[in-house]
């Protein structure tokens, strides 16, 4: 392809790009998606006359969706609370909310609490550290993983992932939610599959980099998602990059995806926190990949930056609020040097 051709390609594809709101941060409105993407995140901050010090809201996710009906119980180091998902007026989706600092609660920032969801006979757990004022804690639900009570519940097992992968690997639904603890190097000619449904949640800082070949292809109805395992603020970690050696993404004469590099029907959030040039969640260098039905929001950085010759085929995705006040050259895409 000519380096008119590729100027031209992605030219051509990008769509659905928004600006940066740099006011995203202290109450995201309430929006329903109509292309079936994520609700948006509940309020970071305690609502009320007199609100709580800690309190937390969150969705239980089955096949893709929030549900209604889902039982939560909340558990700390002083005591216990059981709650479900209904309908409120922070969302148009039913959500869980709980004050974590009142009784029977009682918790401060720093301590642990656990959260178990079940519904329809399914269950997932997750330990979070709690921290002052709001925080949103999702929580999904495997179909086939079952109890026959809550209080028999056990803990949905995670995957630690790091380190450079040399072999083929698959990232299933099985082992979800997967860690990455340390730093992911994809190998050049190795591939990375993640299949629909599954989160990559980052520890602080870390970063996921393709030299070889990435297919992470979820649907409509079950979102890969690539987030924050410290907490929901832009920065928690660094980015994902394809490099010059990854695989290119092949179409076919209709410009129907057929093989290589993609990212499709996934929401990447809370990165951009890497201390490097070229920053953004997305980073995309020398390099061909196909963006394709992604919501790429709330990242300190670009939602996604492409340099050096790159020429992704980025084709309906919504790329919102990402960079804050202060925030030097933070946008939706951003294109630099020569395509």
């Amino acid at each position: 392809m000519t380096t008119r051709h590729r100027f031209l390609s992605l030219l051509l594809t990008v769509v659905l790009l928004m600006a940066v709101s740099s006011s995203a941060w202290t109450c995201p409105a309430t929006r329903v998606q109509a292309d079936g993407s994520p609700p948006e995140p509940l309020p970071f901050e305690c609502g009320g006359v007199t609100p709580p010090v800690c309190c937390i809201y969150g969705y239980v996710y089955y096949d893709g969706a929030p549900v209604a009906g889902a039982s939560v119980h909340l558990a700390s180091p002083h005591g216990s609370l059981d709650t479900t998902t209904t309908s409120g007026p922070l969302s148009s989706f039913p959500y869980y909310t709980a004050d974590l600092s009142s009784a029977p609660l009682s918790v401060s920032a720093g301590e642990t609490i656990t959260i178990t969801a079940s519904y329809g006979g399914m269950i997932s757990r997750r330990t979070w550290m709690a921290r002052d004022n709001g925080q949103h804690v999702d929580l999904g639900l495997v179909t086939g993983y079952s109890s026959p009570g809550l209080a028999l519940a056990g803990d949905l097992s995670s995957t630690d992932v790091g380190g450079v992968i040399s072999t083929d690997t698959t990232w299933n639904l099985a082992g979800s939610p997967y860690i990455v603890v340390s730093n992911v190097l994809v190998q050049s000619g190795v591939r990375l599959t993640i299949e629909p449904g599954v989160q990559v949640r980052f520890n602080a800082g870390r970063s996921l980099q393709i030299d070889g070949e990435l297919i992470a292809r979820g649907t409509s109805g079950s979102l890969i998602t690539f987030t924050s395992n410290v907490g929901t603020s832009p920065g928690d970690w660094g980015y994902i990059l394809f490099t010059d050696s990854s695989v290119d993404a092949a179409y076919d004469v209709g410009g129907n995806y057929l093989s290589g590099s993609i990212i499709q029907y996934a929401v990447i959030e809370y990165a951009g926190g890497a201390s490097v040039s070229e920053n953004a969640a997305l980073r995309v260098s020398a390099s061909a990949p196909c963006i394709d039905h992604n919501t790429i929001r709330y990242n300190l950085a670009d939602g996604v930056h492409i340099w050096n010759n790159a020429a992704p085929h980025v084709t309906y995705n919504t790329i919102v609020d990402n960079g804050v006040t202060g925030v030097v050259n933070a946008l939706g895409i951003h294109i630099s040097g020569t395509v």
